[in-house]
């Protein structure tokens, strides 16, 4: 087993389409993405609940990363462990881009509001990027009023 590292979302006011999370594995650090976790802070009650898209995508090739959120560290599970070669960016307000690369729209995710959305895959779906390429984590819905959103993405670099 490799090293496992958590990338946090901080909780973010949010009113727009974003790119929630931008992986970028290293060169020689291929990853799994082995859990997904996105909740939200503001919506209360029935008037407030909405129902959200979110997508996974692959992006590898010449493509523009997404810009307008963070860099944050991603965290090591075990805190003897070495920093991670993982490149993490969150709540980018200008989405990821393909230039000559690829993007793939690899899964697509429903969330009602009114609860934590976790995905916890097994094994053998666990998301891969290769070394190089990028994994995001997009809000595809434009959310009705300014809502809080935040979480983490657990991965393990191999």
């Amino acid at each position: 087993m490799g090293r496992m590292y958590q990338v946090p979302i901080p909780f973010t006011a949010q009113t727009a389409q974003i790119d929630l999370c931008e992986l970028t594995a290293g060169a020689e650090k291929p990853c799994v993405v082995h859990e997904i976790y996105v909740a939200q802070s503001t919506e209360a009650g029935d008037a407030q609940e909405e129902h959200l898209t979110l997508k996974l995508k692959r992006a590898y090739g010449s493509v523009t990363s997404g810009s307008g959120g963070t860099a944050p560290t991603p965290v090591p599970v075990n805190p003897d462990d070495a920093a991670s070669g993982l490149a993490a960016e969150v709540n980018n307000t200008t989405k990821l881009v393909v230039g000559s690369g690829t993007i793939v729209d690899e899964r697509v995710y429903g969330w009602n509001v009114r609860v934590p959305m976790q995905i916890i895959f097994t094994p053998e779906t666990r998301p891969r990027i290769k070394g190089g390429e990028k994994k995001v984590l997009e809000l595809t819905t434009t959310p009705a009023d300014s809502i809080t959103i935040g979480g983490y993405v657990l991965v393990e670099e191999l």
